[in-house]
């Protein structure tokens, strides 16, 4: 049974009431998450299981996708992303990337900025993303060309996430 469907305009991402992950649409920037199954701009017309999840024993209760990227959530806090990383928005820092290697994700990845935490909430935009940590903050990354990633810096890309909250904090002095 699904239970949660996250579209984009070129993919479909679901998730069943095991807490497994399917996808189908358009099959390139590794959006689809589907390793060894790489063909560029090659559509892929029925749900494909993401075999990561189920090989690795992770059990998801979250999904959302962006234009070209997802970020699931399991059940012991833990995100995972994959797709396009152009601006970082899987959460991987593409500075000194010079090989390209986390430039596209096509394989679900746990986001190492954040082993160790809980997340509580996960939300994607067209080419950034936001992590809620439960008891941590709340963190912005990926496309900041219209300052979507709230750094205030004339930065387009934020390929590390970035704690906003305590920014606006001090920035505007609320919150108490």
């Amino acid at each position: 049974n699904i239970i949660k469907i996250a579209i984009s305009e070129c993919h479909s991402v679901f998730l069943d009431d095991n807490g497994v992950v399917w996808t189908c649409g358009l099959n390139s920037e590794g959006r689809l998450g589907l390793n060894g199954y790489r063909r560029k701009d090659e559509d892929v017309f029925g749900p494909r299981q993401v075999g990561y999840f189920v090989k690795n024993k992770v059990m998801v209760v979250d999904i959302v996708c962006g234009q070209a990227h997802n970020l699931a959530l399991d059940v012991n806090g833990n995100v995972y992303s994959w797709g396009n990383n152009l601006y970082g928005e899987c959460g991987y820092d593409r500075r000194d990337d010079d090989e390209g290697i986390n430039s596209i994700i096509y394989t679900p990845r746990q986001i190492d900025y954040f082993q160790g935490d809980v997340a509580s909430v996960v939300k994607c935009g067209r080419r950034h993303s936001y992590i809620g940590i439960k008891d941590k903050g709340h963190y912005l990354f990926g496309c900041n060309g219209d300052n979507e990633c709230m750094t205030f810096d004339g930065n387009h890309k934020v390929s590390i996430p970035h704690r906003f909250d305590i920014m606006i904090k001090a920035k505007y002095n609320i919150y108490g």
